[in-house]
């Protein structure tokens, strides 16, 4: 076990423990795109599913290019700093059962 894995233990937690995000995609710009959803994490598989809308720009920015970030806080999310969070970077290998892009 490195130095780091206990914390990325405490990290992935709060995705377990608060079920909203916010995904960061790519327009087609280059630009970011954020928005608010639902996410559910199964640790076992180290899977994170978010609701995604087919026909949505998020979801059409997944299937042309695969990388994204999702921020996740914890319940505790205070104006103070004195809450919990966590940012993944992420490829995405399925959006809505097809393989993205």
């Amino acid at each position: 076990m490195t130095d780091f894995e206990p914390g990325r233990a405490a990290l992935l937690r709060i995705l377990g423990e608060y079920d909203g995000g916010v995904p960061v995609t790519l327009k087609p710009d280059g630009r970011p795109r954020l928005s608010n959803v639902h996410h559910a994490y199964y640790p076992e598989g180290g899977l994170i599913r978010a609701s995604v809308t087919e026909g949505r720009a998020k979801t059409r920015d997944l299937r042309r290019d695969p990388r994204a970030s999702h921020h996740a806080l914890d319940r505790r999310r205070r104006g103070d700093g004195s809450g919990r969070g966590v940012v993944l970077t992420l490829r995405i290998d399925h959006v809505h059962g097809r393989p993205a892009a």
